[in-house]
């Protein structure tokens, strides 16, 4: 009966300590959220890279098996990025010649399209009063209503190559143009230009979560730099100089900066690093991807996670190889996924489950890929045409993006639906 009695009592005092025991938390600290940017149309893609601070990060799930659901001829091709309204509207420039800016149906039916003087190459952005932003080579930033009728357009005195133009919290427009660096408000009004430094006229800005810091690329005759711009057009601080980029910085919830660059093609020593900096421009850490030297290579795109994720050459691979890496917001490497002697330049697109979208530059025998958020292969299939501007997502999840070819394969140019 004691034994009994005892046994019972080790129970009860197994289960006292059991109850006391703190559950142990799964609480990611490095998730990260959306930001809010009121300036921004409430679509589920107002702008190329997604948002402001180049997350490429989709609101949405993609639960997608990798069938074109449609595809349609896009006359000159497609070389930017492509905005969505909140009625999943499509909106997207062609690239050569004909200056043609679309406005095109979830199914590919066109609905209306704007014609400029020159090719329309930048990407567009739609704010949150519903017009529709973009830039082309005649020197204009253009502002349409959603009707497809000019609401005002701006000269910049130089053709307009970005892949990205950006909105402040203000919805004041920011876009590089012959060299300098442009903010126009919602009305056409030039408000200031930055111009104490060459800025990239292809790659456009990221802006910092609080609204308060522009990043852009700059460069001189051999390399480039980084620099930090206030809202007011005022130089903060230039870092990071004698590299080459692919890219602004994308930028994580705490502020901190993440990108790749590469040295030039002319210093004996030759590498390609992924950096994170603090706000202030300080390196937190920094690794090298590939011990060569090699321009092609994409943004860093950033899930909800916490993961960075970016496509690059494979040191590891006997042969030329590219990979998509999955690091940590602390640089770990997490994971890599090797997908052949493909070349991948265009932004990686990251829908809210954790499936990653990415797509072939080459002109010939490219591929579409879609990996899970553990790196696993989960379809490719090829694509008609190289793709560099950044994919774009609907409401239901489907994936949206263009393609081009020049020369002799100026026939390979094609919109796609990814269902």
């Amino acid at each position: 009966m004691k034994r009994i009695q005892l046994v019972l009592l080790l129970i009860i005092v197994v289960g006292i300590i059991s109850c006391d025991s703190p559950t142990e938390s799964k609480h990611n600290p490095y998730e990260q959220h959306p930001i809010p940017w009121p300036s921004l149309a409430e679509s589920p893609w107002p702008m190329a890279y997604g948002n402001p601070q180049h997350t490429c990060q989709a609101n949405y799930i993609s639960n997608i098996s990798g069938s074109i659901y449609w595809e349609m001829e896009m006359q000159d091709g497609v070389i930017s990025g492509i905005s969505i309204d909140i009625n999943n509207k499509i909106y997207v420039g062609t690239y050569q010649y004909l200056g043609k800016f679309y406005k095109i149906d979830s199914d590919g039916k066109i609905l209306w399209t704007f014609n400029t003087s020159e090719n329309n190459p930048t990407a567009s952005l739609i704010d949150h009063r519903g017009t529709i932003y973009f830039g082309s080579a005649d020197g204009y930033l253009y502002a349409l209503n959603p009707d497809g009728t000019l609401k005002w357009r701006y000269n910049t005195g130089s053709s307009i190559w970005t892949k990205c133009i950006n909105i402040s919290l203000e919805n004041e427009i920011i876009l590089p143009s012959g060299d300098k660096l442009f903010c126009i408000d919602s009305a056409g009004v030039c408000k200031w230009i930055f111009s104490d430094r060459k800025v990239n006229i292809w790659y456009g800005s990221s802006i910092s979560p609080d609204g308060n810091t522009i990043y852009v690329i700059t460069y001189t005759d051999k390399s480039a730099g980084l620099c930090a711009i206030s809202e007011r057009g005022q130089l903060i601080w230039e870092k990071y100089q004698g590299r080459i980029f692919s890219d602004v910085p994308s930028i994580d919830n705490s502020g901190n900066l993440y990108f790749l660059s590469s040295s030039p093609s002319f210093e004996q020593n030759k590498d390609l690093k992924l950096t994170a900096l603090s706000p202030s421009g300080d390196i937190l850490w920094e690794t090298v991807i590939y011990n060569d030297w090699f321009d092609l290579f994409t943004n860093v795109s950033i899930s909800k996670d916490g993961s960075l994720i970016f496509a690059a050459p494979d040191s590891t691979s006997d042969n030329f190889a590219f990979a998509v890496y999955n690091y940590s917001l602390t640089g770990k490497l997490n994971w890599k996924t090797r997908i052949g002697s493909d070349v991948i330049s265009a932004p990686i697109l990251i829908s809210a489950n954790g499936n990653i979208f990415c797509a072939s530059t080459l002109e010939q025998n490219g591929k579409f890929y879609i990996l899970s958020s553990n790196g696993k292969m989960i379809t490719s299939f090829a694509i008609i045409g190289a793709v560099d501007g950044s994919l774009a997502q609907l409401s239901d999840g489907s994936i949206i993006f263009g393609t081009h070819g020049t020369g002799s394969l100026d026939i390979n140019n094609k919109l796609y639906c990814i269902k």
